[in-house]
């Protein structure tokens, strides 16, 4: 273990410098081609010789894009000209200026009120082409609300939900209006497939868990049978420290030393520490207690499970006791009143064990005590 150890935190030691000298020379070698911070701005006079990469909470372009423009932020605001193509992403996204090339844009609000020469694939909640702009080609949108004042000089096709036009569309108008109507509760069949997929999940999960990481389900299943309240603590404030840690790493890839490759390398993280927490929370908790609840039901009825902290061997009667248990939480969670707190506490319950036992750091189970020896039969008389 104390090898482990070691390994890790020199290969730690070693990755990090590297992965720093690595960011400086690629800011270095490819020089104004990536710019990131808090507010990213190409001022009225500048020109940028070559595609520009800009992440940031404001990206606004005044000056020139000689190249193409891949931006991404809260804001992205275009009032001078790209003479390439502009893909773009953020919460709202305005091209008042001159775009040379195709536009391919998502976000909350999108407004077109400036010159696009070639095509606009645009998806958004709010998507509109103000009475000053232009989309010189076709125009695909998929939106909740669609206005065309300006000009669009092809053709119009996409889905929406609200629709207007006051402008000028050359070609053809295809856009689909989507029907927004109630969605209708579910049905008790749909409830019992979701149940039954639920249920064949979590139990392969846990055959997995118990084939790759037998220590974990055993320390975890442990904890929730006779430390629930601990479980429960460790979970609430790992959900605490979730956020907090999700906050840190997106505040640092808005950080203005950091270059794009320092930002693809956060947005990583950030997918890696959802999949995760998606994963143990969605997954993992339910077997983890599913595996404790059968343990106590099959020690009251006398066959007595494995001893706390013993490591579980995957066996038949193991992946039936992990189905047992499964199957009384997944009916459990599905009754219509009571179901959502069953599986609020399931979830709790289950992360924080597997939370306990990581922070436990995997220590040696405690060895069994040796069974005492026989005494020795006494000599028999000559």
């Amino acid at each position: 273990m104390r090898a482990r150890r070691l390994a890790a935190g020199l290969l730690l030691g070693l990755f990090l410098p590297l992965f720093l000298v690595t960011v400086a020379l690629a800011q270095n070698a490819l020089g104004d081609k990536f710019r990131s911070g808090s507010e990213v701005t190409v001022g009225g006079g500048e020109t940028v010789p070559n595609d520009l990469y800009a992440f940031g909470g404001a990206v606004t372009i005044d000056g020139t894009v000689q190249g193409d423009l891949i931006a991404s932020g809260g804001s992205v605001t275009v009032n001078g000209t790209v003479e390439g193509d502009i893909m773009a992403a953020g919460g709202t996204l305005r091209i008042g200026g001159t775009v040379n090339g195709d536009v391919r844009a998502a976000g909350a609000n999108v407004t077109i009120a400036g010159n696009v020469s070639e095509d606009a694939l645009v998806a958004g909640g709010r998507v509109e082409v103000a009475t000053d702009g232009r989309v010189g080609e076709d125009m695909v949108v998929s939106s909740g609300t669609l206005t065309v004042a300006g000009t669009v000089d092809g053709n119009v096709a996409g889905t929406t939900s609200t629709y207007s036009v006051t402008g000028t569309i050359g070609g053809e108008d295809t856009i689909a209006i989507r029907q927004e109507g109630a969605p209708s509760a579910p049905t008790v069949t749909d409830r019992a497939f979701d149940a039954v997929g639920h249920f064949v999940a979590v139990v392969l999960v846990g055959l997995l868990a118990l084939w790759l990481a037998p220590r974990l389900m055993a320390r975890a299943e442990t904890t929730v049978r006779a430390r629930p309240l601990v479980a429960v603590g460790a979970g609430l404030l790992g959900f605490i420290g979730f956020v907090v840690l999700l906050a840190v790493v997106l505040g640092l890839i808005g950080l203005e030393d950091l270059a794009a490759l320092g930002a693809l390398a956060g947005v990583v993280a950030v997918g890696g520490l959802v999949v995760a927490f998606t994963f143990v929370v969605g997954f993992l908790a339910d077997a983890v207690v599913g595996l404790g609840l059968a343990a106590l039901l099959a020690r009251a009825s006398g066959q007595a499970p494995a001893e706390p902290d013993s490591v579980w061997r995957l066996d038949l009667r193991t992946a039936l006791l992990l189905a047992l248990g499964t199957a009384i939480i997944v009916v459990l969670s599905s009754l219509p009143v009571i179901g959502w707190l069953v599986k609020l506490v399931v979830v709790v319950l289950g992360f924080g064990a597997v939370l306990y036992v990581v922070w436990r750091r995997w220590q040696p189970m405690p060895s069994q005590p040796a069974a005492p020896a026989a005494p020795a039969a006494p000599a028999s008389p000559a």
